[in-house]
């Protein structure tokens, strides 16, 4: 029968039944190793499997042992008597191997060196184990598996369908671009445009790096002539503000707002607009003050001509201010303060409450009325009424006649809580008046006087009158 082969897995070196039963290799699991691995092995077991593996491997040195020693005492059991008993007769040439002594042949040195070194081995492997309080952490295992080179790379298949379409869409986009910057030499933001399409259709294709080339080379163009624009749009616009030509110069910058998209461009027109709205506002600083000069010395062609310059400006918001610059300001017949606006008899029953003139508590109301006579203007009264049965305000008052605008019970009782302001507007004989904006039916007595004192007053309840105020007519 033939004897069992098995390999030692580490070294793939064979190994026979007979090393297996001599203690030339060991089974370490389910796997052989040869003597010369198992020492590699020994220090990757756990420490049960770690100490059966030793145990076989002192048994198998000492068995190794004990077989030697027999063989030699074997070899010697003889004595010398008996071993010379028989002394063969020599002849020829002594050096001859034949004639050499058998015992030679079968000597055992070899094997005896080999199982000292085992020993030896051994004896370091256990001193080794002993040493140590506590176990080395196991190696990582030992991957076995043979490495199997990969397979080739398949052949390149080429360019797919997709692929080829973005090309050919991006060859034609350039060429497009490159007929478009032919055609418009001068249109340079049309060139970038058309370069910056181009690029979004090369992304990807091999013909990316050369539409990036082109578009740059575009955009650089375009600020080359921004820069050009810029100054000589400036100088244009400075020239019109020093000529205070300022609704052409407006109209300029409305114009000049879609004819570039590059920055510099843009960020100009937003400085030269904000210079453009200083220059106006000085302008109008130093027109208001004429005109407002020449009003007080009633200079009214020089007033129709601040106004037709602002009018030329083409600003409507420097009109409408001029005109309230232009417009008189009302001006305080009492002072919010004392009776000194009264006639010496009308302050016996007035006293001012604050800031408002009041009827003191008498037996008869008196009515208010001033003591200087005006002609034309605006007069204002701003006044509180509760209780009363009748109000009067009058104008052009005096000896022969006056103007007056009478209220009652039911039109008072129906005002809403709080302050009112009336107002008379006299120009020669024409007189009118308003209550809280709304026109007023006005009642003369006598003949209408070309002056006269205001006049106030109600027989009963309670007036407050906050402000008296006079105003020329424009």
């Amino acid at each position: 029968m033939g004897q069992e082969i098995v390999y030692c897995f580490k070294c793939q070196k064979r190994i026979l039944g007979t090393e297996m039963a001599k203690g030339l290799a060991y089974q370490v699991g389910n796997q052989f190793c040869c003597s010369t691995c198992v020492v590699l092995v020994l220090d990757t077991l756990a420490p049960k499997a770690k100490e059966e593996l030793l145990a076989k491997m002192f048994k198998a040195t000492q068995e190794r042992q004990s077989g030697s020693t027999q063989s030699l005492k074997a070899l010697g059991a003889t004595s010398p008597a008996a071993s010379t008993r028989r002394i063969p007769t020599t002849t020829g040439n002594l050096t001859d191997h034949s004639l050499r002594p058998a015992v030679e042949e079968s000597s055992s040195t070899p094997m005896v060196v080999g199982i000292f070194a085992t020993v030896i081995v051994v004896a370091l492997l256990i001193l080794l184990l002993s040493s140590g309080s506590s176990n080395p952490p196991p190696p990582p295992p030992v991957n076995t598996v043979k490495r199997v080179a990969p397979p080739p790379p398949p052949p390149d298949p080429g360019l797919s369908p997709e692929e080829k379409r973005r090309g050919e869409a991006a060859k034609q986009a350039m060429s497009k671009a490159l007929a478009f910057a032919q055609a418009n030499p001068k249109d340079v933001d049309g060139q970038a445009l058309a370069w910056r399409a181009a690029l979004l259709e090369a992304e990807r294709t091999g013909y990316e790096v050369e539409a990036r080339r082109e578009l740059e080379k575009a955009e650089g163009r375009v600020k080359e002539a921004a820069a050009k624009q810029v100054m000589d749009f400036e100088r244009q616009l400075r020239d019109l503000l020093g000529k205070k030509d300022f609704k052409a110069a407006q109209d300029l910058l409305d114009q000049a707002r879609g004819k570039s998209s590059a920055p510099e461009w843009t960020s100009m027109l937003g400085r030269l607009q904000l210079a453009t709205q200083d220059a106006v506002a000085r302008s109008f600083a130093e027109l208001k003050e004429k005109a407002v000069a020449s009003r007080d010395r009633g200079a009214k062609a020089e007033i129709d001509a601040a106004k037709a310059e602002v009018a030329r400006w083409g600003f409507p918001q420097y009109i409408s201010e001029l005109e309230t610059a232009l417009t008189e300001a009302w001006r305080p017949i009492f002072d919010g303060k004392t009776t000194k606006c009264l006639s010496i008899d009308s302050q016996k029953a007035w006293q001012v409450v604050d800031g408002a003139l009041c009827i003191i508590e008498a037996k008869f109301h008196d009515a208010g009325q001033v003591r200087e006579e005006f002609g034309d203007g605006e007069f204002r009264f701003r006044f509180v009424i509760q209780g009363a049965s009748q109000l009067a305000f009058s104008v052009r008052q005096g000896g022969g006649g006056a103007v007056r605008a009478m209220f009652y019970r039911p039109e008072l009782d129906a005002l809403a809580p709080g302050e009112h302001e009336f107002v008379f507007t006299c120009r020669g004989s024409e007189i009118s008046a308003t209550l809280d904006g709304k026109g007023r039916a006005l009642v003369i007595n006598g003949k209408v006087l070309p002056r006269g004192r205001l006049q106030f007053g109600t027989p009963d309840g309670v007036i407050r009158v906050s402000a008296m105020d006079y105003r020329p007519l424009r």
